[in-house]
């Protein structure tokens, strides 16, 4: 796939088109677990993005048996983030419908049964690009334009920073012990109040110079 693309084409786009390919020899149950798949773990690269940079406990709660270990739960969680649209959210969850009515199904089942194809006459994001009535293609199209929003995601967004403590870290305790003592040695070197409000005037005014 590389040479037929050419060095300059996209990683993130190089990667799609070769899932893209890789469903065409895939059942119809295949494709619908795979395309779920796929996207789950899309949802998951996407969330470990924006959290925290804290890989521990991100990958405890993306984990299988954490808050977050779910392609339900991710859907959402990326939805409450901000980081996917209504319209996204939607199709996901539909998607993920259409895999579980695949995936716990004992018999043959086509994208062309009616449970499936109406789920897949719901899809938003294909109707954004061309009508059809193949289901399968409904499906995996509407896929492809999803993966390109969250790769888009993916190339922009950035870890939140981690929120400020209340309690001062050790170093800001010490400092501020530091500071505590000088002010108390000004109250002592003072004779009187007026000079000492000067003196912690000046010492305050020295705190906030930058330094060179």
């Amino acid at each position: 796939m590389k040479d037929e693309f050419g060095e300059e084409f996209p990683e993130h786009a190089r990667e799609v088109f070769e899932f893209r390919f890789s469903l065409n020899a895939e059942t119809d149950r295949g494709c619908a677990l795979m395309v779920a798949s796929f996207l789950d773990s899309k949802l998951e690269q996407l969330l470990t993005a924006k959290f925290v940079n804290d890989q521990k406990i991100a990958t405890e709660h993306l984990s299988q048996s954490g808050p977050l270990g779910t392609f339900s739960a991710r859907i959402d969680a990326a939805y409450l983030l901000g980081l996917i649209g209504e319209n996204v959210r939607r199709d996901l969850h539909l998607i993920r419908r259409i895999r579980n009515e695949f995936g716990h199904s004992h018999l043959p089942l086509e994208f062309s049964d009616d449970r499936i194809r109406n789920r897949c006459n719901e899809l938003f994001h294909f109707h954004l690009i061309e009508p059809a009535h193949d289901p399968r293609k409904m499906f995996v199209k509407t896929t492809i334009s999803i993966l390109a929003v969250l790769n888009s995601d993916l190339e922009r967004i950035k870890h939140v920073a981690p929120a400020k403590d209340l309690f001062l870290t050790k170093e800001e305790l010490k400092a501020n012990r530091e500071k505590l003592k000088q002010l108390v040695s000004l109250a002592m070197e003072s004779e009187t109040a007026t000079q000492f409000i000067q003196k912690m005037a000046n010492f305050f005014k020295e705190e906030d110079e930058p330094t060179e």
